[in-house]
C-alpha cells in the first residue's frame, strides 16, 4: 500500500483500516454527518459490515489518518459490478471537521485515486470508471 503524502504541518499516522477501527470510523461518521448536518448516522456494527463485506483486502482499499493516536481521517475505495460489461469503481474521503482544509483530504483524495486505479486493473475485462 502507498502511504499519502502528508501536508507539511501534521503529524499523522497512515495505516490500513482494521475491523477494530468500526466504532473509531462510526464515531468519525457521525461527528461529520453531525457538523454537516446530514441526517445518516453509522453504529459501530455498521461501519464494521462495510469493513469487511468488500470486494478487496482491506489493505488494498482502506487508508486511516490519525494524529496522537485519534482517527481524524478515513478513505475508502469501493466498486459495485453492474449488470452491464462495465465496472466503476467509488472513493469516499471522510475528515473530522477540525482537520479539514489542511491537505488531508487531497492526500487521501490522491491515494484513493491511485488504488482504485489500482484494483480495477486486477478486475475483470469490464470497461472501467473511476
Amino acid at each position: 500500500m502507498r502511504i499519502p503524502d502528508t501536508p507539511n504541518d501534521l503529524q499523522i499516522a497512515w495505516s490500513p483500516a482494521t475491523v477494530g477501527d468500526a466504532k473509531a470510523l462510526s464515531d468519525l461518521f457521525n461527528e461529520i454527518a453531525t457538523v454537516d448536518d446530514t441526517p445518516e448516522r453509522l453504529g459501530p456494527e455498521t461501519m464494521e459490515h462495510e469493513l469487511v463485506a468488500a470486494f478487496a483486502p482491506l489493505e488494498q482499499r482502506t487508508i486511516v489518518a490519525r494524529a496522537d493516536g485519534e482517527v481524524v481521517a478515513y478513505g475508502t475505495v469501493y466498486h459495485r459490478e453492474a449488470d452491464t460489461d462495465e465496472l466503476r469503481s467509488y472513493v469516499a474521503v471522510y475528515v473530522k471537521p477540525s482537520y479539514r482544509d489542511r491537505g488531508i483530504e487531497d492526500s487521501i483524495l490522491e491515494w484513493a485515486i491511485t488504488a482504485a486505479t489500482e484494483v480495477l486493473v486486477t478486475a475483470s475485462a469490464a470497461k472501467k470508471y473511476v
